[in-house]
């Protein structure tokens, strides 16, 4: 389920990014890579 939350914030982040948003989009980021970093460190212990 981790995926989906992440798609669904770089979908957010994107929309903010193309709608002139810079500040919100930078405050997003910090979300998204905790998704980005949770996803590999699952798959580091994977095999």
């Amino acid at each position: 389920m981790l995926h989906i939350q992440q798609i669904k914030l770089l979908r957010q982040w994107r929309k903010l990014q193309h709608s002139g948003q810079k500040e919100e989009a930078e405050n997003l980021l910090v979300e998204l890579f905790l998704t980005i970093n949770a996803i590999s460190g699952g798959l580091r212990t994977t095999g």
